[in-house]
């Protein structure tokens, strides 16, 4: 029979599952998830992800790699 989980666990599910959805990009490195300096007031951080992964057991690693400006950011 399935266990119920704690309303912190599905609410981090829920985060974790959109933020993939959204921006995450599957290689051969495994899933990696673009996060801009700065996000925080739009989009869950680094630090916010790594939280809800910590919560649900997932093994991750965060690392800084830098990436060309995306082409509708206006040039900011």
């Amino acid at each position: 029979m399935a266990q119920a989980v704690s309303p912190e666990v599905r609410a981090a599910q829920q985060r974790v599952i959109s933020t993939v959805r959204c921006s995450g990009v599957l290689s051969n490195g495994g899933l990696a998830l673009w996060r801009e300096v700065g996000c925080g007031e739009w989009k869950a951080t680094a630090a916010e992800i790594a939280r809800d992964l910590d919560l649900l057991e997932v093994p991750h690693e965060i690392v800084t790699a830098f990436r060309f400006p995306l082409a509708n950011s206006g040039g900011e």
